[in-house]
């Protein structure tokens, strides 16, 4: 006996000392003693006769606990006191001043002769907190939108204050939107969405730290909303800015209370990092937008690129075909841009190519598509025009050019050529009908007659294009095919890391012919399937010569074409080179573009990782310009991203640092590489090494030349 007193003592002497709600119950279910801190917070963690001393039963408890009725968690802390369980954790509602945080009941059986338990009440907040934001993260990596991320906040904040109704508040200029608000009525909401900030600046805070209103129905703005809205139960509203990382407002969290359910130390801090949440789901949509306007948009002149082109013109052949409705296509290149660039440099180039992108977009009508392809070519979808009335449209946007331009001082006067392709309504083939129009642009500039309409016979382009493939169905076996090499370099020390294999095409009458022209060429044909495999192993022959003579080389890379990547056979005829050339995997870089892999990504995943598991390095081309979701790139065997040159020449302006800085950081995350490509200033290379980037390849060190006009000797060591 007096050793049960003795643990006891001791046990009691224990539970004073702890800084959480604690009481020691016997085995009959009735409360020994409990501790100041459950004595003062009495409100909080209700136990019929606690307050004044030992005595309260445990029915008490049953009356909060767990979520299916006192008689469930009767039966379930009776496991306990029989010695069926160890111990348990119950959900505790408490009284209505406990919804204010999440709270769990924990009972458990302590080292001693006697039965004696353990009852404490757990504030929970900081664990729903973490459960709650690894599921948002998860979300984020799906690439939920934006809208569904900030729905999970708010929820997030109102498990950590069960009593309160959350709102997420976005800064749309100076309109304030509502993002998220979950349990928050329409009527109410109507007093924030829509609302102009500039006219009513107490309507959202404007300084860091957390503004909190006592009394919303006092509040000038809000206070007629209560009444609409059934709000009047929750007064108080604590509202947190959101700001970005150039600490510019994005928006707020508010939390709408009720007056007798005050915010805890812990839950305010929890709130703090829901902020910080709030503000990573809104800069990271502003990425991913940002990236997916820059995919399909030009940098340049922000006209659509090609792929969106493509979506658009096949849509609208989709829409004409049930009612046969025309839609025409005019390709317009501006003619002798070259002596333009070659005059004024490529700052007097781009200048005019904005102005041309400026002028012709004036003449579209609402409905239509201007895009711009690439240098000087630009394409545009006229849908419900037939063949007259694009003539018609032609020559008007023929005259907004024929003004001239002041660049810089200089007077530039330029000609378009424009071909014109017209469907009849039932053929939906958009690829055919950009080849149609293109056909016709050069029948214009080669006739210079200006404008061209396409003809059903077959036009000179045409023939051309198949005398070319006659040449080059034969170039391998000749032996007119070789491959240039471009060196990948370490930026800090500026020695050669890599190189990449480039196909040059040099024929005896044509001269050399464009990559340019003969890859889609090959591609079309089918032969970039045997010229893909030569290339291959060509590079790793010329390749061990390289790694030989420089000792720093560690990778080759090879570009791999989408019809190449696609075929049942690739892993095995790349590791078939492999074989025959006894050139080392590890030492091999395969270059994918992100619209090969987009294709299917199941496959191109499982494709990737039988790559690997060869030992081959795998390389995600001109990053950032595809169709990729962020999402995907967790799942991506991938080695290296190599960052596309138009985000490389930005960022030296700060154009597009912020891309740059969110790829390393992608990049770092995932364990990837990254190449910046497209170096070709010192400015290039101390912008690419401010971000971290710490490999990149350019004209800045060396354009594209036979191996061994770059590595004419073997290559010294790193300088000390």
């Amino acid at each position: 006996m007096n050793s049960s007193r003795s643990t006891l003592e001791h046990m009691t002497t224990v539970l004073m000392g702890l800084p959480f709600p604690a009481a020691l119950m016997d085995g009959e279910g009735t409360f020994l003693t409990v501790n100041g801190s459950w004595i003062s917070q009495e409100n909080y963690y209700p136990a019929s006769g606690m307050s004044s001393g030992p005595g309260g039963n445990l029915l008490a408890l049953c009356l909060y606990a767990g979520t299916n009725g006192g008689l469930y968690a009767h039966a379930a802390i009776l496991r306990v006191l029989q010695g069926q369980e160890d111990s348990l954790v119950l959900p505790y509602g408490g009284t209505e001043h406990s919804r204010s945080r999440p709270l769990e009941l924990h009972i458990g059986r302590l080292p001693a002769s006697e039965p004696l338990f353990l009852v404490r009440i757990h504030d929970a907040s900081a664990e729903q907190f973490e459960r709650d934001r690894t599921r948002l993260l998860d979300l984020m990596t799906q690439g939920r939108p934006r809208q569904e991320l900030l729905q999970e906040i708010a929820q997030m904040v109102e498990h950590l204050h069960p009593a309160g109704r959350c709102a997420v508040l976005l800064l749309d200029g100076h309109t304030l939107r509502v993002g998220a608000a979950p349990r928050i009525p329409e009527a109410f909401l109507s007093g924030f969405d829509g609302l102009d900030v500039r006219e009513r600046l107490a309507a959202l805070p404007a300084v860091p730290g957390t503004e909190y209103t006592q009394d919303l129905s006092q509040h000038p703005y809000w206070g007629p909303y209560l009444q609409a809205g059934d709000m009047q139960a929750f007064p108080v509203c604590a509202s947190l800015p959101v700001f970005d990382r150039s600490q510019r407002l994005v928006g707020a969290l508010a939390l709408c209370l009720p007056a007798d359910a005050p915010i805890s130390d812990t839950t305010g801090e929890l709130l703090k990092q829901a902020q910080h949440l709030t503000s990573i789901v809104i800069e990271h949509d502003a990425l991913i937008r940002e990236l997916e306007h820059r995919a399909l948009h030009d940098d340049l002149t922000g006209l659509p690129n090609r792929a969106l082109f493509d979506d658009r013109l096949q849509r609208e052949l989709d829409r004409a075909a049930p009612e046969g409705r025309p839609v025409a296509v005019l390709f317009l290149d501006i003619d002798d841009f070259k002596a333009i660039n070659d005059a004024g440099g490529h700052n007097t180039g781009d200048a005019v190519l904005g102005e041309v992108a400026r002028r012709l977009r004036a003449c579209l009508k609402p409905g239509e598509t201007l895009a711009r392809f690439a240098g000087d070519e630009f394409v545009a979808i006229l849908p419900d025009t037939a063949a007259p009335e694009a003539v018609e449209r032609a020559a008007g946007m023929s005259d907004a050019l024929r003004g001239g331009f002041t660049v810089a001082g200089r007077d530039v006067f330029i000609m378009m050529s424009i071909g014109i392709a017209v469907s009849s309504g039932s053929d939906g083939d958009a690829q055919t009908l950009q080849r149609h129009a293109d056909v016709a642009m050069y029948r214009a500039k080669t006739l210079r007659t200006g404008t061209e309409l396409f003809e059903s016979e077959l036009p000179q382009r045409a023939t051309q294009r198949l005398e070319l493939l006659s040449h080059l169905r034969r170039a391998e076996e000749l032996g007119e095919l070789a491959l240039h090499f471009q060196p990948q370099m370490n930026l800090d020390t500026g020695q050669p890391v890599g190189a990449e294999a480039l196909i040059r095409w040099q024929h005896p009458q044509l001269g050399l012919v464009s990559p340019a022209e003969f890859i889609p060429l090959a591609e079309d044909s089918g032969l970039i399937i045997p010229i893909g495999r030569w290339v291959l192993a060509e590079a790793c022959r010329q390749g061990l010569d390289l790694l030989g003579r420089a000792p720093g080389l560690a990778r080759i890379a090879v570009n791999v074409s989408a019809l190449q990547f696609a075929r049942e056979d690739f892993v095995d005829m790349v590791a078939e080179v492999l074989r025959d050339t006894c050139f080392p995997p590890q030492c091999l870089e395969l270059e994918l573009t992100e619209r090969i892999v987009m294709r299917d990504v199941d496959s191109a995943v499982r494709r990737m990782q039988a790559l690997r598991d060869l030992g081959v390095s795998i390389a995600l081309d001109d990053f950032g310009t595809g169709f990729s979701s962020l999402s995907y790139l967790p799942n991506l065997p991938l080695n290296v991203l190599k960052i596309d040159r138009s985000f490389v020449a930005g960022a030296a302006d700060g154009r597009t640092l912020p891309i740059v800085r969110a790829i390393m950081s992608m990049a770092e995350q995932f364990g990837f590489d990254v190449i910046a490509e497209g170096i070709e200033t010192a400015g290039h290379v101390q912008a690419m090494l401010d971000v971290g980037c710490r490999f990149g390849q350019g004209y800045h060190f060396a354009r594209p030349a036979p191996a061994a006009e770059l590595w004419p000797a073997p290559v010294p060591g790193p300088r000390r």
